[in-house]
This record gives structure tokens, sequence and C-alpha cells, in this order.
């Protein structure tokens, strides 16, 4: 449906509007002031019959989805629509959106220019011309789109309980389910066929109250799953209709991805947001308004959660096949995106209007069939293999109203200097490229919100990548080794000057530590997730006072420069719950005030070249709380035991490079929820950890770089008989 198109529209319209950048153009025009203010008139009248329309659609899409002349007309609306979003993306690139210094610059450069004049003007003739046609559609929905009638209420609930309940009850529905059972005849919104559907599914089960609320709560899988319902397509179809309309295009956006594409909450979510499909509400951040919209559509079962992390975070969602079925099919319809899957779908971006483009599979060239590539929007080649040398230039060169550019994998080497010209772009992901240097230009991008490098090639940052003040998130750490067994695994990149103009950070991973970027640090009081490297001793007492401004700070990294720099944390922000220290503690970390603090808070530690010599358990055992424990090269000791009670709530313990540790035991109730037990390089082991036998929920079970008489004695040891395990001998 176009209610999520519109809604779009109205959104652009309404920052056009509202933007202060336009009262400062405003005061710039001074001699055009009347053509500015019909200007800003027209659009507002826009955005009210855009509204109308809107509730127009709300109402009507039930009733007329069949209806041939409905669907031309709704085609109508949408395409004028997409125009409107077009002029309103045009008009805020040439007044400004923000009110910083180097975009006065640009608008007082751009008043003197005859060019800015020009554009003005043609677009003040395509909002009227807009206008014009908005009016006539509105005045036209009465004669092409007949309201179908529907039954009554009284009449609708009738047909409910007569299919819902039997004869010998003359039908009538249980006191105590008769308001439960209203919401759900009343989702019918009167339409006879939807009624009878959801009728005779309550007709076959047990009529309680309790029942009829898991069907109201989770119809779509009773439909996946109960055979004998009629019209399946439809009832899903009526099933997307009653989605919110700030669910449907989320819900849409994921059917673009192959038949069961694994998609990430992280990711899907930073693609949402830079499309525009997320409100802002209250306080909360757009990313965590679009993590409720993902429970909302997993809870509606238009979602199916794959995995969760370990301490119940949605990780990870597939859409199920029938749905994706129904859901490609209105992407089509609804010109809102295609896929490229070999030649399969090529021919719908060459028909339709396509704002969207996923390559599945290309056997071509892209550059050899869309003709509209100018219009798209948003471009996601999940295809490592796509042809990568044309492909960023051509983009470049025809899509100037791009907001998403999603090449992660893609062997591209060079971004070219013309990327400036995307002044819509808000997502550039060059994930695991090639690509060395930015392009300087890229300072342009000024509604950049996340820029991800994250594993590419990349050597250095353009100065300029300071002025993108809207950055949300930037992923730029440099990977050597995966695995993170090597004590340099990566590294961070170079931000020394005016770090702290980039207030709207949430991600930073990673930064390479010096003295002037850690002065600008306690500016990013946005951040959410951070990592930083290079880090040496003198720098922490600095890197400790702005950690504590990072009130919203969740997951932090901090590693030391090498081996031998002690690391002296005397605070860390209260809301952590992943942490990651790579290199030497100072003596008495573990045991003062700074785990305390977070105690409760922290979920996953992991402590990477530690060199403690204390047992750390006795320390850690407080966070009752925590769910992944990993202990690389951590301590010199030779014991560990794990007493009753400690660690309730641990899945994951992963023990590595630990010479020295010549005995490893599990009490009775230690670790009552373990799942994961990986043991990695304990060269002075010799024996089965004494109690392996008490970890009653252990499902996975490792034991990497051991000896063949280890290995001798693990086949021999009945304690982990019933434990499937895996080996890998010692090189």
């Amino acid at each position: 449906m176009a209610e999520s198109v519109i809604l779009l529209a109205v959104a652009k319209i309404g920052a056009a509007l509202g933007n202060e950048a336009i009262n400062q153009a405003s005061s710039q025009f001074k001699k055009f002031i009347a053509q500015l203010t019909e200007l800003q008139g027209s659009m507002g009248r826009i955005r009210r019959e855009l509204r109308l329309i809107h509730e127009f659609l709300c109402r009507m899409d039930v009733r007329n989805h069949k209806n041939p002349t409905y669907e031309i007309w709704v085609e109508e609306v949408r395409m004028l629509a997409y125009g409107i979003e077009d002029i309103a993306d045009e008009y805020l690139h040439i007044v400004g959106q923000k009110h910083h210094g180097g975009w006065r610059i640009y608008l007082k450069k751009g008043f003197k220019h005859p060019n800015v004049l020009l554009s003005l003007n043609r677009i003040a003739s395509l909002v009227k011309e807009a206008e014009i046609n908005l009016v006539h559609l509105f005045q036209a929905k009465d004669r092409t789109c007949p309201m179908l009638e529907a039954l009554p209420k009284d009449k609708a609930w009738e047909l409910f309980c007569n299919t819902a309940f039997p004869g010998d009850t003359n039908h009538k529905c249980p006191k105590e389910m008769t308001k439960l059972a209203h919401q759900v005849a009343s989702k019918c919104k009167g339409i006879p066929l939807a009624i009878v559907s959801i009728g005779r599914l309550l007709f076959r089960r047990d009529k309680t109250k309790e029942e009829l609320k898991r069907i109201h709560d989770q119809l779509n899988w009773e439909l996946f799953n109960n055979p004998s319902l009629e019209h399946v397509r439809n009832i899903l179809y009526l099933s997307y209709i009653y989605l919110p309309t700030h669910l449907k295009s989320c819900f849409l956006y994921c059917s673009l991805f192959p038949e069961d594409y694994l998609m990430r909450r992280k990711k899907l979510i930073r693609l949402w947001v830079a499309e525009g499909f997320i409100e802002r509400r209250g306080e909360s951040t757009m990313e965590e308004v679009a993590e409720g919209y993902l429970k909302e559509l997993v809870h509606r079962n238009m979602l199916q959660l794959v995995q969760k992390n370990s301490f119940g975070r949605m990780k990870s969602f597939r859409i199920h096949d029938i749905m994706h079925e129904l859901a490609v099919d209105l992407c089509q319809k609804e010109c809102f995106g295609g896929v490229y899957e070999g030649d399969k779908h090529a021919e719908y971006i060459e028909e339709k209007d396509g704002r969207r483009l996923v390559i599945h599979k290309l056997k071509k060239g892209i550059y050899q069939s869309p003709s509209n590539l100018h219009r798209l929007r948003s471009l996601i080649a999940l295809d490592i293999g796509t042809p990568s040398s044309s492909l960023l230039p051509l983009i470049v060169g025809m899509s100037r109203y791009m907001s998403v550019l999603e090449l992660s994998g893609l062997p591209i080497e060079n971004v070219p200097d013309a990327i400036e010209d995307l002044f819509n772009l808000r997502h550039l992901g060059l994930r695991g490229s090639k690509v060395k240097v930015l392009p300087k230009s890229v300072e342009k991008l000024t509604n950049l919100l996340t820029l991800d490098l994250f594993g590419s090639d990349r050597q250095e940052l353009p100065r300029g990548i300071v002025k993108l003040k809207n950055l949300r998130h930037l992923l730029a750490e440099r990977v050597y080794d995966a695995t993170w067994a090597e004590f340099r695994s990566a590294s961070g990149v170079r931000i020394p000057r005016n770090l702290g103009n980039l207030t709207n950070l949430q991600t930073l991973n990673a930064l390479d530590a010096q003295d002037e970027s850690l002065g600008c640090l306690g500016e990013l009081r946005q951040l959410r997730s951070f990592r930083i490297w290079n880090v040496k001793g003198i720098y922490c007492g600095r890197l400790c006072e702005s950690l504590v401004q990072m009130q919203f700070l969740s997951v932090l990294s901090v590693n030391a420069s090498d081996k031998n720099e002690v690391l002296q944390l005397n605070a860390l922000p209260p809301n952590l719950k992943k942490l990651r220290l790579t290199g030497r503690l100072a003596e008495g970390t573990l045991c003062e005030s700074l785990f305390q603090a977070v105690g409760q808070n922290l979920y996953s530690l992991h402590l990477y070249w530690s060199e403690l010599k204390e047992n750390p358990l006795p320390s850690l055992s407080q966070m009752s709380n925590m769910t992944d424990l990993d202990l690389t090269s951590a301590y010199t000791g030779e014991e560990l035991i794990f007493l009753s009670g400690w660690f309730p709530n641990l899945k994951t313990l992963f023990l590595r490079d630990l010479p020295n540790l010549k005995l490893l035991e599990f009490k009775k109730d230690a670790m009552a929820s373990l799942e994961r037990l990986i043991l990695i390089n304990l060269n002075s082991m010799t024996e089965v950890p004494p109690g392996i036998e008490f970890l009653g929920h252990l499902k996975k079970l490792s034991f990497a770089g051991i000896t063949p008489d280890f290995l001798m004695l693990l086949r021999q040891c009945s304690r982990i008989g019933r434990v499937r395990w895996q080996h890998s001998l010692r090189h």
C-alpha cells in the first residue's frame, strides 16, 4: 500500500518546513521573501493533502485491494508522492539543513550564485504542479475508488459467532470471552471472508479465553501451521494491512533479501534509519525506536527470531517463506523495491520505477539493464562477485538521490571524488573492501549517518571526516587476525583534531589513541559502543575521565599499545554490558571498586594478556549476571577452581593460552547455566577437569591444542561421556 510512501513524503516536507536552515535561508534571500513564502505555503498545503489521502487509504485498502480502478488511482498517488519526496530532498539540499558555519558559507556563496536562484524557481514550479495534481487526485477518489460495502458491526458479530461457536450453544459467545472475541472480530473490518476464516479457526479450537487470546496474539503463527485454514494468502494480506503504517516499510524491506537470508539486528536497524522509516519518539534514539519495531514485527510473527545473544537481546532474524512470497509481490506492486537474481527479476527494474535494488546474484554488469537507475535511492549488493570497477562510478553519476549504498564485501579499490554529488547519502557500506583512502570530498556528505569501513584496507581517513556532524556510526577497524589470537589483532583509525565535533556518534569502532583525540573524547557523550587501540599507560587517566561521561556506553574495548604497557583503569561507565581489556592490568585492578560499579550490569567480560598473578575468580564471581567470560593469556597462576554458587548465569566460558594452569576444577552447583566450555592451549593441564560432570546444561565442549596423551585421557573419561565434545591436537 502507498501509506508508507506518503508518510515518507510528509516527513520530508516537514523537515523542509521546520528546519532552522530555512529561517536562515529566508534571511539571506530578503529580496525574494515573497517567493519563498509562497513556496513554503504550497509545501504546507501539499502536506495537508497528503495527510488526507493517507487517512483515506488507511480506510480503503482492505476493501479495495482487488479493485483495478482503485489500484490505478493508488499507483498515481504513489508516483506523485515519490516525486514530492524528490522535490523536498532537492529543496533541502539547496537551502541547507544545518546551521553550522560551513553550511552558512555555502548559503552565502549560493546566494550570489544565479544557479541557486534558478534551482529555487524550478522547485517552486514543480511544487505548484504537484499541488495541483494532488488536489485533482484527491477529488477523483470518490469517482475511482468506490467504498465496498462491509457488514455492519452487529451483522459482522453475528457472522463471527455463527462461524466460531457450535450450534448446540445457539452460536453464543461465552460471556467471559466476549470482550476478547469482539477484538478478534473487529480485526476483520466487516469483511465476510476474513470473519469466516478466523471464525473457522476458532471453531476447531477449545472455546476458552486462553485459546482465543493465543489466536489473537499469534494469528500469523496459526496461519503458517494450520493447513485447514482457507484463503491463507488473503488473510496474510490482511495481516499486512493491519500493520501500523510505520511497520509496513520495515517489513517490506526485509523481503528484499533472499529467502532464508539471516538478517542481523544492528545492520538492519542502521539501514532502516538511513531509509527514513523510523519515527522520533521522545528521548529515545532512532536506533532504540527501531529495535522496538523489530520486537513488534517478531511479536506479530511477521519476522522469525533466529538467535538471541547470551543476555537475551535479539540478534538475528528471518522472514517466513510464505510471508516472504507475499511481501515480494507487495514490493513489486508498490514499486517499493526489486531484486536482481541472475536475470530472474531484471525486467522489474526496467519496467517499474523502483526505488530500491538488492543484488542477489548478477550474471552481467548492472549497467546493461536498468534504465531507471537515476531514480534509485538504495542499492545493496549481496553478491560479492558483482562487477565493482564500474558500479560505484555508475551510481555516483546516475543516482544523485541515493540514500543507502551498501557494497560490503565487494573488491572496490577506489571511491570517486564525485561521491560528494550524492548529497542525500545516509549509509555508505564498504566493509571488507579494498579501499585504502577515501577522497577528501567525502566531507561534503553532510547527511551521512553510517560509514562502515570495518575490515577494509583503509589506511587513514580524510581530516574532513570531523565535518560529518550527523554521523552516528563510524566503523573503521582494520582487522589483521579475525580469531583475535594475536595481541595486535586489529588497529584503529587516527582522528587527531576536532573529534569532539562528532557529538552524534553512537558507535566508534575503532579509534587509535593519540594525545589530541583523547582530549576530545569526553564530548562524545552519545556513544553506545567504543573500541580504542594503541593505549599507553600515561593515557589511562584522561581516558577514564572521558569514559565516565559516557552515560549510555554499553560496549567498551580498551587495547594497550604493547604487552609491556600497564592499563591503570580507575573508573568505568556505569551502564557497561560488554567489556574487553587487552593488556596488562595494574595490580589490584579487579579488587578495587572498578568492577563493583558495573558488576550487576556487566554481562560479558574478555580479559586478554592481563598477566594477572592473583586468581581473578573470587573478584569476578561477584558479577552474578555475567553470561560470557573469556580469559586469554590473562592469568599466570596454576589453579582455577569454580566454587559452588559462582557465576549462576554464565553460559560461555572461554579459557585460552594459560600456560601455567595445571588444575581446572568445577564444584557442584558452580556455573549452573553453562552451555559452552572452550579450552585452548592449556599446555600444563594433565587431567580432565574434575567436576565437569556437574555442568548439567553443557551443550558444547571443546579442547584445542591438546597432546595425544591428553586425547587418550578424554576418550577414557566416563565423566564426559554424555557430552558431545570436539578436539584438535597441538601442532
